[in-house]
């Protein structure tokens, strides 16, 4: 068994590889959820779990952040980035749960495009 005495900065890089992986489904699901929208094959709950998933990826980092003396880049851009990362998914959850809370029946183009732009951001 191998002792690590300095502890090991890619982990950030792979929870921060999660995070944006958990983004780009969050953007995926919203798209799906615009589209096909009122009948979409993508729940809220669907949505709810993902922004859930990103929640524990967050908490994950900055558990990780607290407990590292040696980060591989600045502690408060890992946080920033870290937050930042979990607002998109966030605001993704709330936008589609905006949907049936204010009874869109059909989503404006302009809010598919959107949806696209997301997707490809992510």
């Amino acid at each position: 068994m191998r002792l690590a005495l300095v502890p090991r900065p890619a982990e950030f890089y792979d929870l921060f590889t999660r995070a944006g992986e958990n983004a780009l489904e969050a953007a995926h699901k919203a798209e799906i959820r615009f589209r096909e929208h009122p009948s979409s094959s993508v729940t809220q709950a669907d949505l709810k779990a993902v922004e859930h998933a990103g929640d524990r990826i967050t908490r994950d980092i900055i558990q990780l952040l607290n407990t590292q003396y040696v980060t591989p880049f600045d502690r408060e851009d890992i946080y920033q980035l870290a937050t930042a990362i979990d607002d998109v998914v966030d605001n993704v959850d709330e936008a589609c749960d905006l949907l049936e809370l204010y009874g869109v029946e059909s989503p404006a183009k302009q809010a598919l495009e959107q949806c696209r732009i997301l997707v490809a951001a992510a």
